[in-house]
């Protein structure tokens, strides 16, 4: 096919007295250079070279052009062309100047727009993706950019877990070969599938990757001011089912669960540092002084500084506290 295209673009060139040269720069982009007159009447001649390419060739295509002197760097037109290329899945004809494509016409939060599809329920999500790639054409995002947004959020649901979900993206999409956003939108709404196919199994497993997930999450956050939602948002469920799963795995809800850990960083803090008690407090996410004291206490009989006085009294093993109590 590559071939038939090449030589049926140069001996279309040719017909009309063109001397032409052309490569393949990617699986899905044949660059020619030619000479040509350079008159008004240029992108609409090209229009028939388009057509009568498609039609010889049998394949369709879209011509993007850039206007080189012969005295001028070779190179920066390259770029310029590139660049142009990239505009293909925003620009309304299929033949354009490489200058009629600028930038993204505006500014939002790609990859937020994109977990935010992952995170609805699976009946809503064509809808929603049919919404989303509407704002990518508005905002003339090119295909390399909504991949690297996409696969970059995919990465983060399976982070932990590479090997639970097949996506496309994630694998690796060649945006020159799917240069359109109907081809993007179905490759995405194949990897939305892929996922809530997973996350059905993972229900029925016990929903054993997600509290992982969770679970690990508060153990790397557990010094900011972390909130229930917060984490149920990061493994894409609701705050109650959350609730349910953290309470099924740990035994614990969410709150003693956090306490538990900030308690655990103290009590080795305490141990192994001369820092004050006050200051181990903030480090592990209390921001009162008084109320972290009356956890410690209410998790261990112990005010920390009894707690630490008793541990290094002990060479810096812990004791039981109810033991020690026995024995004071």
């Amino acid at each position: 096919m590559k071939q038939r295209w090449k030589a049926a673009l140069e001996n279309e060139l040719n017909s009309q007295d063109m001397i032409s040269a052309s490569f393949f720069s990617d699986q899905n982009r044949l660059i020619t250079l030619c000479l040509a007159e350079n008159d008004d009447k240029e992108k609409e001649h090209f229009l028939q070279v388009q057509k009568g390419l498609e039609k010889k060739a049998g394949i369709s295509c879209f011509l993007c052009m850039t206007a080189v002197e012969l005295s001028q760097d070779l190179k920066s037109g390259y770029q310029e062309l590139l660049h142009g290329l990239d505009g293909y899945p925003f620009q309304p004809e299929p033949v354009y100047w490489s200058s009629e494509v600028g930038d993204s016409s505006c500014s939002f939060s790609c990859e937020e727009e994109v977990r935010h599809v992952f995170q609805l329920e699976a009946d809503d999500t064509a809808e929603a993706a049919e919404k989303l790639f509407l704002k990518f054409s508005d905002c003339r995002y090119t295909a390399g950019a909504i991949c690297m947004a996409i696969s970059s959020v995919e990465h983060s649901l399976l982070e932990g877990f590479p090997k639970a979900v097949r996506f496309e993206f994630l694998m690796g999409v060649n945006p020159t070969v799917y240069n359109s956003y109907d081809q993007l939108k179905n490759l995405f709404l194949k990897d939305l599938s892929s996922y809530f196919s997973f996350q059905q199994r993972a229900a029925h497993e016990g929903s054993r990757w997600l509290i992982k997930k969770a679970v690990s999450y508060i153990q790397k956050h557990y010094a900011e001011d972390l909130k229930a939602g917060e984490v149920a948002g990061i493994i894409h469920v609701s705050p109650n089912h959350f609730s349910q799963l953290i309470k099924q795995e740990t035994g614990k809800h969410f709150n003693d669960f956090l306490h538990e850990v900030r308690l655990e960083q103290a009590k080795k803090l305490l141990k192994e540092t001369s820092c004050r008690v006050f200051e181990i407090a903030e480090r592990v996410g209390y921001r009162e002084y008084k109320y972290f004291v009356h956890i410690f206490k209410k998790s261990t009989t112990l005010t920390p500084t009894q707690y630490r006085n008793l541990v290094h009294a002990h060479g810096g093993h812990e004791r039981n506290p109810y033991e020690e109590r026995e024995r004071m």
